[in-house]
C-alpha cells in the first residue's frame, strides 16, 4: 500500500462561551487526508455512514464500492494529540486500498478529571473488504455504479457482524465474522547456558466476510431509501415509484406496499423520494415525496397502501412566492420519527418540518436551515446540486436532529426550543459554531462578528448519524470522515 500522506497540524480546540446543549459538542477525531475539494468521481468519496445497534461498530461505504469498519475502543487517559497511519487491507486485488489517515484530536478539555466527563468516544479501523462491483444491466443497456448508497445493521450474533449494503439497484447481506489466527513467536531464555530460541504460539483477531444473500434486483429504478424492523424481520426499500416489504427469512417474495406508477407515464407529477421504517413498531412507516408530502402507513389497516395513508401536507403556497425552483425545494429528501414516535421530522432543501403525528394539516414548527444558499440557487441548479439529499438523524436520548449542508457545515436543531446551531469544520479541524436566526447567521459561540463568509458548494455533508446510546455523532464530508461527541 503506498504511504500515507504527512498529518495536519493538531490545532487545540476552544472553549464555547455558551452552554446550550448543541455547542456542548467537539471534535474528537477526523479519519481521512483532508482535502480543498473532492470530485464526485473520487474513489474515496464517503457516501454513506451507519452505527451499528449497540453503537460498538461505524461502518463507512464509498464511491468505489468498499466498507470500512471502525470499532469502539476505550480512550486513552494520555490526552494529547495523537495520529497513526491506518493500514487497511490490501491482501486483495479486488479490494483497492482507502487512502484513510487516523488522527486523534483530543486536549485537556476532554479530560474526565478536569471535566467531571467519561472518557471521549473512540474509534479505530478494524476491517475493509469489496462490496460491490461495477455491474451492467443489459436489458436496460445501462451501468450499475459502484458507489455503496445504504449501509444497514442487523444484530450481531456474537462475534458475528451482520451488514446489508446496496447501491443503486443489488442489495447484499453480509456476514463478517471474527477468527483468530496463530502466530509464532521466538523467545529466548535468559540466564541459561546454551539457551536456544524457543517458540510460542500468540493469537490475534483477523476478519472473514461471507455473501450470505444477494436480493435480486427487484427495482425498476434507483433505490432512495432502505431501512430494517427491529427484529431483523423485514426489510422496506423504495424507490421513485414504489415500495417493497421483504422478509429476511424468505428474500424470494417481496410485498409491494406502495404503487405510485401512474397508468400512462406522462402523467406523472410526483415521485418517492425517501422512505423510513418505525424503529418501535414494525407495522408503521413514514415516506415523503417530491411534492413535500410525507405519507404515514400503518400496514395493519391495509396490505396496498396506495390510498391507505395519512397524508401531511402544509397549505399550498401563494403565486406570489412561488418560484422555478419552488418545487424542487419542496422535496423531502429524508424522514425520521421521532424516539417517542409523537413527531414526524422531514427535511427539505432548505427546511426542517417538524409534524405532530396528531396533526396533519400544518407542522408545529418550521426551522429554517442555511437562508444564505437561497443567493446560489441558479448555480446549484448548473451543477445539479439543487438535487443534493440531505439526511437527518435523531438523538436516541435527547430530541436533537442533525442534518447537514454545504460549506462544512450541519447543524444541531434543538426540537423543544427551535434552536439552530450551525458548526462548521476548518480547514485545521478547528470547529466554530454560529447561532442561526431564522436560517441566517447570527451572534458567533467563538467570538466572532457573524461576518459572512464565501460558500463552498462542493464541500457538502450529506451523510450524517447519531450514535445509538452516547452523546456523539459521526458525520462525512468528501473523502473525510468525523467524529463529534461531549
Amino acid at each position: 500500500m503506498d504511504s500515507i500522506p504527512r498529518s495536519l497540524s493538531p490545532t487545540p480546540h476552544q472553549k464555547f462561551k455558551f452552554s446550550n446543549e448543541p455547542t456542548d459538542y467537539r471534535l474528537l477525531q477526523s479519519f481521512g487526508e483532508r482535502r480543498d475539494s473532492c470530485s464526485l468521481d473520487d474513489e474515496d468519496y464517503i457516501t454513506t455512514i451507519s452505527f451499528d445497534r449497540t453503537g460498538d461498530y461505524l461502518a463507512v461505504g464509498d464511491r468505489a464500492g468498499r466498507l470500512i469498519f471502525f470499532k469502539y475502543i476505550v480512550a486513552s487517559e494520555t490526552f494529547n494529540f495523537e495520529e497513526d497511519s491506518v493500514m487497511l487491507e490490501s491482501n486483495r486485488s479486488s479490494c483497492k486500498p482507502h487512502n484513510l489517515k487516523y488522527k486523534r484530536i483530543s486536549s485537556l478539555d476532554f479530560s474526565p478529571k478536569a471535566s467531571g466527563k467519561a472518557n471521549p468516544v473512540e474509534y479505530e479501523y478494524l476491517y475493509d473488504f469489496q462490496s460491490h462491483l461495477k455491474e451492467f444491466d443489459y436489458l436496460k443497456s445501462e451501468e450499475i455504479d459502484q458507489k455503496i448508497n445504504f449501509v444497514k445493521w442487523m444484530h450481531n450474533n456474537g462475534s458475528h457482524m451482520n451488514v446489508v449494503s446496496s447501491n443503486s439497484k443489488t442489495i447484499k447481506l453480509w456476514r463478517i465474522r471474527e477468527k483468530f489466527a496463530r502466530r509464532k513467536k521466538n523467545s529466548e531464555d535468559n540466564g541459561m547456558l546454551n539457551s536456544s530460541p524457543r517458540v510460542s504460539l500468540d493469537y490475534e483477531p483477523t476478519y472473514k466476510h461471507t455473501l450470505k444473500q444477494e436480493f435480486f434486483k427487484l427495482h425498476k429504478y434507483a433505490l432512495n431509501s432502505i431501512s430494517l424492523t427491529k427484529n431483523d424481520e423485514f426489510m422496506l426499500t423504495s424507490d421513485d415509484l414504489k415500495i417493497y416489504l421483504w422478509s429476511l427469512n424468505d428474500c424470494n417474495k417481496p410485498y409491494n406496499v406502495v404503487n405510485r406508477t401512474p397508468f400512462d407515464m406522462e402523467e406523472l407529477s410526483e415521485v418517492i423520494t425517501c422512505s423510513s421504517l418505525s424503529k418501535r413498531n414494525d407495522n408503521l412507516f413514514v415516506f415523503g415525496t417530491s411534492k413535500g408530502m410525507v405519507n404515514l402507513v400503518d400496514t395493519r389497516i391495509a396490505g396496498v397502501c396506495d390510498k391507505n395513508c395519512t397524508e401531511f401536507k402544509s397549505k399550498k403556497i401563494k403565486e406570489k412566492e412561488t418560484t422555478f425552483f419552488s418545487d424542487i425545494l419542496g422535496s423531502i429528501s429524508s424522514c425520521e420519527f421521532s424516539q417517542e414516535e409523537d413527531l414526524i421530522i422531514a427535511r427539505e432543501y432548505l427546511n426542517l418540518k417538524v409534524w405532530d403525528i396528531k396533526n396533519t394539516k400544518e407542522p408545529v414548527s418550521i426551522v429554517p436551515i442555511f437562508e444564505d444558499v437561497k443567493g446560489h440557487l441558479c448555480k446549484l441548479y448548473e451543477n445539479e446540486g439543487i438535487f443534493d439529499k440531505f439526511r437527518i438523524s435523531m438523538s436516541r436520548k435527547r430530541k436533537m436532529v442533525l442534518t447537514g449542508t454545504y460549506n462544512d457545515s450541519f447543524h444541531l436543531v434543538n426540537l423543544n426550543t427551535c434552536e439552530n446551531h450551525q458548526f462548521r469544520i476548518m480547514s485545521n479541524d478547528e470547529v466554530t459554531v454560529q447561532k442561526m436566526n431564522n436560517g441566517k447567521h447570527g451572534e458567533n459561540e467563538n467570538g466572532g462578528n457573524g461576518k459572512k463568509t464565501p460558500l463552498n458548494l462542493k464541500n457538502k455533508i450529506l451523510q450524517a448519524e447519531f450514535h445509538p446510546n452516547k452523546n456523539c455523532f459521526a458525520l462525512a464530508c468528501l473523502n473525510c470522515l468525523y467524529v463529534f461527541g461531549i
